[in-house]
């Protein structure tokens, strides 16, 4: 099997699990709404007064903030989608309480997607 051939599978495998359980949809939603609502909330605080744009450590927290609402919903999806296609229900509530149990590495894995991500950036 080539890998190309691997990752057709793979697609198949995911589409024909989200037409049998279309709330798999939500988790996509509810990690956009989780960014609009941090962008709401959190940059006017951390955006200061004068025009200067945004200092350095406020983009880091910006970061850090949007990678760790991404990977704690796609840690939810993931975790419903192979429940899935273990031949079990997928729930939202399922998803959110594995993706919590799993809240400390979530966010290690944030800090450190955003910490390299943002090195990256600055070459």
């Amino acid at each position: 099997m080539t890998v190309f051939h691997a990752i057709v599978e793979l697609s198949r495998a995911s589409w024909r699990v989200l037409r049998r359980h279309p709330c798999l949809a939500w988790f996509p939603v509810l990690s956009l709404a989780s960014v609009i609502a941090i962008m709401l909330l959190v940059l006017p605080v951390l955006v200061p007064g004068d025009d200067d744009g945004l200092p350095f450590l406020s983009v880091y927290v910006l970061s850090v903030l949007f990678f760790l609402a991404h990977s704690f919903f796609t840690a939810a999806l993931t975790a419903e989608a192979l429940r899935a296609l273990r031949g079990e229900t997928p729930s939202i509530s399922n998803g959110l309480a594995t993706a919590a149990a799993r809240a400390p590495a979530i966010v290690s894995l944030s800090i450190i997607s955003a910490t390299f991500g943002l090195l990256v950036g600055l070459l």
